[in-house]
């Protein structure tokens, strides 16, 4: 027999973060695929062809394992915490947000011929789960999250000026990295933020 009082209990506790390791997992399957960046990889020229699945799937391919790895080791832990605290608002981001940033590469960055790495998405998870810890009563005092902010506005800043400095990421020589990338996802961030501002935490 179950109480009124359980099933409270049941719909309060955090809810199972599977889409954020599906996303996990699946950038490492595609690491270890050795076809994956023929397949996925957004490629403008062949997007334009008609394979238009690697707006999104290029997102999951990464150009050395060093890229791969630190992308994850951000991507995770925050991909996670954010589906636990607002299951439904992630999962609507990590299904959509990779198209958006995709476009905007597109229609931004005309020039730009390949793109890969979950960088992007992991900018604006960390974005939208900053925003998302200011609005909500938490435990942490709120400075440490404006900070947060902060430092993020200033990294995206920071890659603008020298575009062709890439931190910690390892890209092979002649890939640069793509701070549009990084302000796109940011930006969707923002966006789902203020389309739910006047829902509740889901």
């Amino acid at each position: 027999m179950h109480s009124e009082k359980g099933r409270a209990l049941d719909l309060s506790r955090p809810a199972r973060p599977w889409v954020a390791l599906i996303f996990s997992l699946a950038a490492l399957f595609a690491w270890f695929w050795p076809r994956s960046r023929e397949f996925l990889l957004y490629d403008r020229g062949l997007i334009g062809s008609g394979q238009w699945w690697r707006l999104w799937s290029g997102h999951l391919a990464h150009h050395s394992a060093s890229h791969l790895g630190w992308n994850l080791a951000v991507f995770f832990p925050a991909a996670v915490w954010l589906e636990r605290i607002r299951p439904a608002v992630a999962r609507f981001f990590f299904a959509a947000s990779p198209l958006f940033i995709s476009a905007s590469l597109w229609y931004l960055d005309p020039h730009l011929q390949f793109y890969a790495g979950l960088s992007g998405v992991t900018m604006g998870g960390l974005t939208l789960l900053t925003l998302a810890q200011l609005r909500r009563t938490s435990s942490e005092p709120r400075w440490i999250w404006l900070v947060v902010l902060v430092l993020l506005a200033a990294k995206i800043a920071a890659e603008f000026m020298r575009p062709q400095t890439a931190l910690f990421a390892g890209l092979p020589e002649g890939i640069r990295n793509v701070p549009l990338a990084h302000l796109a996802g940011a930006a969707f961030g923002v966006v789902v933020v203020g389309a739910t501002q006047r829902r509740k935490p889901s």
